[in-house]
């Protein structure tokens, strides 16, 4: 008995195997790369302008609130009858998370910035960091904003 020819190369179902694994790890390596300074920009405005409504908040309610950092979040809290509690309301987070480095110069427990019914903030600087890049925002003690790289 005669055996069939020897059989080279590969299948179509391996090659298109092959081609699908590394297609999706080529669509991985995309997913995880950094989008770079626009995202810090954009998440720096929306920061700024969670900053801005929280004064305006604090103005029409005579509530004081104020947003507390950690880490790579922002939680906006306003103060009832003496203690700070979360306001999650206002539905101000952020989209994509960034690392925030801020310190607590007044050594309390409370958020690090906040809006008294007066409208104006602590004198403040909120750090924004995404790799490399850095964004800040300054809250002056007259109640401007300003961002700075």
């Amino acid at each position: 008995m005669r055996a069939g020819p020897k059989q080279q190369g590969f299948t179509l179902v391996e090659v298109l195997l092959v081609v699908f694994i590394v297609g999706l790890s080529a669509g991985l390596v995309v997913m995880t790369l950094p989008e770079g300074p626009e995202r810090l920009q954009r998440e720096s405005q929306r920061v700024e302008a969670a900053l801005h409504h929280l004064e305006d908040l604090a103005v029409l309610t005579g509530q004081v609130h104020g947003v507390e950092f950690q880490g790579g979040s922002f939680e906006v809290v306003r103060r009832v009858d003496g203690e700070w509690e979360p306001d999650r309301t206002l539905g101000l987070d952020l989209q994509e998370p960034v690392e925030f480095l801020t310190d607590r110069r007044r050594g309390d427990s409370g958020p690090q910035v906040y809006f008294d019914p007066s409208g104006v903030p602590v004198d403040y600087e909120i750090v924004m960091l995404d790799g490399r890049d850095r964004q800040s925002i300054y809250l002056g003690d007259a109640g401007q904003l300003e961002r700075r790289r």
